[in-house]
């Protein structure tokens, strides 16, 4: 009997998985044209999925987005996909995703049962993306574009114009994973560490 519990938690643990990689792909093409680096709702997806799935699942969801936008599937911003995807100005940031969400999805999962963690892990996580696009975005702009820009240039580009909608985009995911995810551990859909 324990071994059918156990394997049903599984099964479950995996479903919740593969639902917020499709989450993951469903929100992320939602983008406001803005060159180079679009406005996308792929950030606030990727708080989401780590805040209720925790760091290690929250990687593998994104993860799976990440391949699935790879072999080609119109999941990345702008509705485009495919290897050439990862050859963009603003390329940091996809792979940003992983590291966003295993410092938020770690830092949740540690002190879930506070409120204000969520706002807090979803800006540090949110900073590693910030790092990972702007350092891409440099290398991308005075290596191969032969385009020479500063750090504070590519801040004014890959930064500024998107604070103000990403502290929306945490606000709105600290409001709705803080009560979801305390549902879906009381359900016993999830754990309370993942």
């Amino acid at each position: 009997m324990e071994t059918i519990s156990k394997t049903h938690s599984r099964l479950r643990s995996m479903v919740f998985v593969a639902l917020m990689a499709a989450f993951l792909c469903i929100f992320s093409p939602i983008s406001i044209p803005l060159y180079p680096v679009p406005i996308t709702l792929q950030t606030f997806a990727v708080f989401v999925a780590s805040a209720l799935l925790g760091w290690k699942k929250g990687v593998i969801a994104v993860f799976i987005y990440l391949l699935v936008g790879l072999i080609g599937l119109p999941v990345f911003s702008g509705w485009t996909g495919g290897f050439s995807s990862f050859a963009t100005p603003s390329s940091g940031y996809i792979i940003g995703f992983l590291f966003t969400a295993l410092l938020t999805g770690f830092l949740i999962d540690r002190f879930s049962r506070r409120i204000w963690i969520y706002p807090l892990a979803m800006i540090a996580g949110l900073l590693v993306c910030y790092l990972f696009g702007t350092v891409w975005f440099l290398v991308y702009m005075n290596v191969w574009m032969a385009t020479p820009y500063t750090l504070w240039q590519a801040l004014l580009v890959c930064v500024i114009p998107f604070l103000v909608g990403d502290v929306l985009k945490i606000i709105a995911a600290a409001v709705l994973c803080y009560p979801l995810r305390k549902q879906l551990v009381h359900s016993g859909i999830l754990s309370e560490r993942n």
